[in-house]
């Protein structure tokens, strides 16, 4: 009988702080919903200031950031997402692609394996499997073109293209 009520009383206790984590969520989660991730971002950053980082928070932090390309700081909350418990696929996932982007090939190709080895089956994963190092032939390869500035352009943001007399112009 002791068993059972220590163990409802685990129940209880567990779950009033997942209300908590809710409740201390709501606006942030209310941002991230609307897409409004730069805004979400600042929210969630006060809940970590405030001793309220999770696997959670972190997540969302992470995945904000992802959605705004902000690549380092995406980075950096996946890390400490996977460090809090959160190692799903997708998040390994996408931890590989901010790592890929920083220039942190190794790195990334260690959470990629970890990733194909829970999913074998997901596309991304099997062309990951077939060649792993595609990256380092790619960049091997070098630069296939020149860009170069003409005095005719801009200080503005120019953009478009044009082919005369065999060559490319960026108006």
């Amino acid at each position: 009988m002791k068993k059972i009520q220590l163990f409802i009383i685990a129940i209880l206790l567990s779950s009033t702080s997942v209300i908590a984590q809710s409740n201390a969520t709501k606006r942030a989660d209310k941002l991230f919903a609307k897409f409004q991730f730069v805004d979400a971002i600042e929210a969630y950053n006060k809940l970590v200031e405030k001793g309220e980082g999770s696997a959670y928070v972190y997540s969302r932090l992470a995945e904000a950031n992802y959605n705004i390309f902000s690549t380092i700081e995406a980075e950096k909350w996946y890390a400490k997402a996977i460090e809090a418990g959160n190692a799903e696929p997708e998040t390994l996932w996408k931890y590989s692609e901010m790592l890929k982007a920083n220039g942190k090939y190794a790195a990334s190709n260690v959470q990629m394996d970890k990733f194909a080895a829970m999913r074998p089956a997901d596309e991304r994963a099997v062309l990951y499997k077939a060649n792993p190092d595609y990256l380092s032939k790619i960049l091997d390869k070098g630069k296939k073109f020149n860009v170069q500035s003409l005095e005719l352009n801009s200080t503005n943001s120019d953009f478009g293209g044009t082919l005369q007399d065999g060559k490319l112009y960026i108006t």
